[in-house]
């Protein structure tokens, strides 16, 4: 219904049978069909740590013991 409302359609017209404007594809669908969800998975394990790091060192939070 949502959809219908922002691409202009009323609630009574039907959809097409095939409208490119209502698939998704979602982030891993789209990494697993390219092989590269393994990739994005590390790429973003290393960033969330670099991140909590640097939160933790503004924080005055020591690591060092990890």
């Amino acid at each position: 219904m949502v959809r219908r409302c922002r691409s202009g359609m009323r609630p009574d017209q039907p959809i097409p049978p095939f409208d490119p404007t209502h698939v998704t594809v979602t982030k891993p669908d789209l990494l697993v069909r390219r092989g590269a969800l393994d990739l994005w998975y590390d790429f973003s394990n290393k960033a969330e740590e670099a991140a909590l790091r640097e939160w933790c060192a503004e924080n005055g939070i020591d690591l060092s013991g990890t």
